[in-house]
C-alpha cells in the first residue's frame, strides 16, 4: 500500500505571509491565459510564475522557471520547513450557497506504477501535458502542483488530528483567488505522524486529481539518471 514520509516542504516566508491569498494558484491545467495574466498581477512572487510561462513555444522556458524559483529561494521569498513535517490543510468555502469543509494533507510519496494497485487512476492522460511536466519536473527537480488523493479512513485519523491542532496557531493561512480559506499546520508529533502513515499501509489511494501530475511523477522516478 502507499508509502509516505514526512519532509522539509518549501514555504513562502514570513515576509511574504501577510499576503498568502495572493500568491497560491490553482493547477496549472485548469488556467486558462486569461486566467493566466490575472494570477501574475496579483503579487511578484504569484506561485503561477514557477508553472507556467506566457510563451509555452520557448525553448528556455523551463529553465526561466527554474532560475525564478532557485531566486525566490536565494532572497528569502520562499524557505523550508525547519523539520521534517506532514502539513495539515482546512479548506473552508461555499457551494452551491452551502459552507463547505475539506480536510487533507500534504506527504512526500513514494510513487508506484498503477499495476501494483496502490494508487488508483479513474481517467486516462495525454502524452503532450505529460511530456510537458517532465521537462519542467527534469529541470527544476522539484514538484510544486500537489496530487489529490481520495482514501477511506471510518476510525477519522485525521479529522482527531485537526480536532488538536486546530486550537493552535496556523502556519500559513489565506483566502486564494477562488474564494477558497486555506489554513495549514505542521504535523511534527511522531505519534500522529506514524497514524497517518499506518493510515495508507492498510488501504489504496484513489487519484481525484492530478493524473498527468502523478504518471509524470512515476516516469521521472523510473528513469535513475535523473533521481539522486
Amino acid at each position: 500500500m502507499p508509502k509516505i514520509i514526512p519532509f522539509k516542504a518549501t514555504l513562502y516566508s514570513e515576509k511574504i505571509r501577510s499576503d498568502l491569498g495572493k500568491v497560491l494558484s490553482p493547477p496549472y491545467d485548469v488556467i486558462s491565459p486569461d486566467g493566466f495574466s490575472q494570477l501574475k498581477k496579483l503579487h511578484p512572487n504569484q506561485s503561477v510564475r514557477l508553472a507556467l510561462t506566457e510563451d509555452a513555444n520557448d525553448p528556455d522556458r523551463y529553465l526561466k522557471m527554474k532560475n525564478m524559483f532557485q531566486a525566490w529561494k536565494n532572497e528569502g521569498t520562499l524557505q523550508a520547513f525547519e523539520t521534517n513535517a506532514f502539513y495539515l490543510i482546512e479548506d473552508n468555502f461555499t457551494s452551491d450557497g452551502k459552507s463547505k469543509r475539506r480536510l487533507g494533507f500534504v506527504a512526500l510519496l513514494e510513487v508506484s506504477p498503477f499495476e501494483k494497485k496502490e494508487i488508483l487512476p479513474h481517467e486516462f492522460t495525454l502524452s503532450g501535458p505529460k511530456k510537458d511536466r517532465l521537462d519542467l519536473l527534469k529541470t527544476m527537480r522539484a514538484e510544486l502542483s500537489q496530487i489529490f488523493l481520495c482514501y477511506k479512513d471510518s476510525e477519522l485519523t485525521l479529522e482527531k488530528i485537526h480536532e488538536s491542532k486546530s486550537k493552535e496557531a496556523t502556519l500559513l493561512h489565506g483566502t486564494d483567488s477562488s474564494k477558497v480559506e486555506r489554513k495549514v499546520w505542521a504535523i511534527t508529533n511522531e505519534r500522529e505522524v506514524s497514524a497517518l502513515q499506518n493510515l495508507l499501509k492498510r488501504r489504496p489511494a484513489l487519484i481525484a486529481d492530478g493524473h498527468h501530475r502523478y504518471e509524470t511523477a512515476v516516469n521521472f522516478s523510473s528513469e535513475s539518471k535523473y533521481v539522486q
